[in-house]
């Protein structure tokens, strides 16, 4: 059976992170050599992950109780409950669909004299086109932060230069991944002290915590070769067991029934590093590949079918698709040896907060119908090719 995604990283990179945690490297040298990928026109802070970033983020701005933030209506689900935490009010903002923008005529009548902030999230690969709500948030004076999350693209985009915090992810199965680790650029010195400030009063992660996730990444890599996958997932329902639930506890990120202490630490040494060599020896050429694949795919597949299929630049993280019928779709796809999924743990539509905002229909609509489809360059052009053949029948016999 075809996964439904493969992990961004070898052995020889998972290798080097748990090995990392034996060596005594300077933790200011490892932190200078990811700043320098980045360039010298922001304050670079690396962070155990996007939420804990964010978090000292929202700290440090110690905004007042009962203020709004502007939220992609489809967004990670945990940024709302980090900025609740803050005691602020997650406001969703629905989406243009086709491009994977906010709204901006949703935007507009979404701020109110509470409003303090705007949340954007890339989603899937592509890139929301920033000029114009950058252009609206210094209007309305603003703070305007980039979660680019899933859009980690290299030298092409490291957020726009006019917004005020962009957030890049390098967990498990993003791009150029370190098995973890997030970046925070700043616009803003004051504001990077003061977020850094809050960072380093957080217990810093030991390094054999890091180790057990490259050993648990290792042993998952060898489980998803196409017959090893399939042969587990069988098994599993042979079993008795839903072999969803199971694959998704395995990849499960924070717990959460702890939530705040995981996030609130500092990234140990061995991630640093691993983060260091992924960043110093990032290629966009399989960026490029996956590109390919993935606008290949979308030509094929019917019209209006793929999210952010007109977004300016997008380049296929993971491949969403719209079915009417997703829960069917998935079943016949897995018939046929290929693994799709609705299931997006971490992925959710922001509800309005005690009437904060308007029902997000579009995300909501579009959430319910979407199904995740294993398209990446080492699926191999033939195979992706049937993948589309069968949707697109599936598709016309429920036409």
């Amino acid at each position: 059976m075809i996964p439904r995604k493969r992990f961004d990283i070898g052995f020889n990179d998972i290798r080097h992170g748990f090995f990392s945690g034996f060596r005594s490297t300077n933790i200011g040298e490892l932190e200078s050599g990811i700043a320098r990928f980045w360039g010298s026109h922001r304050e670079v802070l690396p962070a155990l992950s996007v939420r804990s970033g964010f978090d000292a983020l929202l700290t440090a701005l110690n905004l007042e109780c009962g203020s709004e933030v502007l939220v992609s209506a489809l967004t990670i689900k945990d940024m709302a409950v980090i900025l609740q935490e803050h005691g602020l009010i997650p406001v969703p903002v629905d989406l243009d669909l086709t491009r994977l923008n906010i709204d901006l005529c949703k935007l507009s009548t979404s701020v109110t004299p509470k409003t303090r902030a705007i949340l954007v999230a890339h989603l899937f690969g592509s890139l929301v086109e920033m000029d114009e709500i950058v252009s609206f948030a210094e209007k309305q004076e603003l703070l305007i932060i980039e979660d680019c999350a899933q859009a980690f693209m290299g030298k092409p985009y490291r957020g726009h230069s006019k917004t005020d915090v962009s957030m890049f992810s390098f967990g498990p199965i993003k791009t150029a991944s370190a098995l973890g680790g997030a970046v925070l650029l700043f616009r803003d010195k004051t504001l990077f002290h003061k977020t850094r400030s809050i960072q380093n009063r957080w217990v810093r992660q030991r390094n054999w915590t890091f180790q057990k996730r490259a050993l648990k990444y290792a042993l998952l890599l060898i489980l998803v070769h196409p017959r090893i996958y399939g042969l587990m997932f069988w098994l599993f329902q042979f079993l008795g067991f839903d072999p969803e639930s199971i694959i998704h506890r395995l990849a499960r990120g924070f717990r959460r029934d702890s939530f705040f202490q995981c996030i609130r630490q500092r990234p140990s040494r061995a991630l640093l590093s691993l983060l260091a060599r992924r960043l110093s020896s990032f290629s966009d050429h399989h960026l490029e590949e996956r590109r390919r694949y993935g606008q290949m795919a979308a030509s094929l597949l019917k019209d209006g079918r793929i999210p952010g299929a007109k977004a300016s630049l997008h380049t296929y993280w993971v491949f969403p698709y719209f079915s009417d019928r997703p829960k069917a779709l998935i079943q016949y796809l897995k018939r046929h040896g290929f693994d799709a999924t609705q299931y997006q743990s971490s992925m959710g539509v922001i509800q309005p907060v005690a009437g904060k905002g308007e029902m997000p229909n579009e995300a909501q609509h579009a959430f319910d119908r979407m199904v995740y489809l294993p398209v990446y360059p080492e699926v191999g052009a033939h195979k992706i090719k049937i993948l589309v053949q069968l949707i697109n029948a599936f598709e016309h016999k429920m036409d």
